[in-house]
């Protein structure tokens, strides 16, 4: 009886040890994101384990929104910040530094460069791998807890699927096009001729006298139909009259900067929209 009680008391001690052991400091937090694209890599990685939370509120322009004193005050007691280095936020993130030496923080975008804009890497699935790569590296560094930090590399490699599989589906659309010749209204679309499509852009800031004569010439010949315009853009002066002068229309990309409220709220993220963009983009190369 003695035996039994001593091996009890063993294993309950063990079993308090271990509960002891596998409660990590990083466990049941909050982490405050950047754009949604970022937010949404958290909350796949990690989101288990912490409450994910953005800088940014649903439907406002991310480049034009700018925090406050008080909230960069407020984010500079936060457990960890994910942030994106291409932008102002690596200024935000020097003054939170300031009021909190001790804070944790993660440059999702560390070693990743633009062509036009930021927002061609957020519709660039090999672009989200790599910020995917960079969050689960940073997550892993704060980390004690081996379980968490096998987790979070299982995470990662289902997230890694999920981006493998619509980049190739994205290629493939391409790639079977019986068109493959689409226009858009922003350069930050040209990022989609990586998959063989024929872009022409008549973007106002950098069109040229040849760019607007080559839509004018697709659009008159019927090789396309649509004008691809970024979600959320007004239309140009330009654009209204090639869609008045050749009975045209336009579709929408959404680069995923941001996410509605309408779009959280009947669950979408970021597969689903970028699948939507790909249904989009159907509409005119088949």
């Amino acid at each position: 009886m003695k035996k039994f009680i001593k091996l009890l008391c063993l294993g309950l001690a063990l079993v308090f040890i271990s509960g002891c052991e596998s409660k990590d400091s990083m466990e049941d937090i909050t982490i405050y994101t950047s754009m949604y694209p970022i937010e949404y890599v958290t909350k796949q990685l990690y989101g288990e384990h912490a409450n994910v939370l953005s800088f940014y509120p649903s439907d406002v322009n991310p480049y034009e929104y700018k925090l406050t004193a008080k909230q960069i005050k407020d984010y500079s007691s936060s457990d960890l910040i994910i942030y994106n280095g291409l932008d102002t936020e690596k200024d935000y993130i020097a003054g939170m530094l300031n009021k909190n030496k001790k804070l944790k923080i993660i440059d999702a975008t560390a070693k990743i460069e633009y062509t036009n804009s930021m927002d061609e890497l957020w519709i660039n699935p090999s672009t989200m791998l790599t910020i995917a790569n960079n969050t689960r590296n940073g997550l892993k560094e704060y980390i004690n807890s081996t379980i968490i930090e096998k987790e979070i590399d299982e995470n990662y490699e289902n997230l890694k699927l999920e981006l493998s599989t619509i980049d190739a589906e994205f290629k493939s659309m391409a790639e079977n096009a019986k068109n493959k010749n689409i226009i858009v209204t922003s350069d930050d679309l040209k990022i989609l001729s990586k998959y063989g499509l024929e872009i022409t852009s008549i973007d106002e800031k950098h069109m040229t006298d040849k760019d607007l004569a080559t839509a004018k010439s697709l659009l008159a010949n019927k090789t396309v139909s649509y004008i691809f315009i970024k979600k959320g853009e007004t239309e140009s002066d330009t654009v209204k009259e090639l869609k008045k002068t050749y009975n045209v229309k336009t579709l929408e990309i959404d680069t995923l900067n941001n996410i509605s409220m309408e779009d959280k709220n009947t669950n979408k993220d970021y597969i689903s929209l970028m699948n939507e963009n790909m249904d989009n983009l159907k509409e005119e190369l088949y």
